[in-house]
């Protein structure tokens, strides 16, 4: 989409693949994606009139969200990996480091 003031139907019928796709390519697992792609619609159409470039207002939105609920679900996995006694895994700032890593590196794939 080049119309920098789309509204967000005709966003959501000419963009919400590509936007999963970018989801896809940082990482974040298919249901999750979706998910982020349903609530960034949801919010674009809440904010529909204040959105000057939906492209970008939506990549950066669903990337938040991403990070949002990467923190959430290891929040989360903390929490019952207290309870039990599992390995430890990751840290959570290496896994954002990675989600933003995967940001860059799409973002640079496709402005060559």
């Amino acid at each position: 989409m080049n119309d920098k003031s789309a509204s967000p139907e005709q966003f959501a019928r000419q963009d919400a693949a590509k936007l999963l796709g970018y989801l896809l390519k940082l990482g974040v697992r298919f249901d999750d994606a979706q998910d982020l792609v349903a609530e960034t619609l949801h919010r674009m159409c809440k904010r529909s009139g204040a959105i000057v470039y939906p492209q970008a207002w939506a990549r950066s939105t669903a990337f938040h969200l991403a990070v949002d609920r990467l923190r959430k679900d290891r929040a989360e996995h903390e929490r019952l990996q207290a309870d039990e006694s599992s390995p430890p895994t990751a840290s959570l700032a290496d896994e954002l480091y990675m989600l933003r890593t995967n940001s860059r590196t799409v973002a640079s794939n496709a402005a060559s």
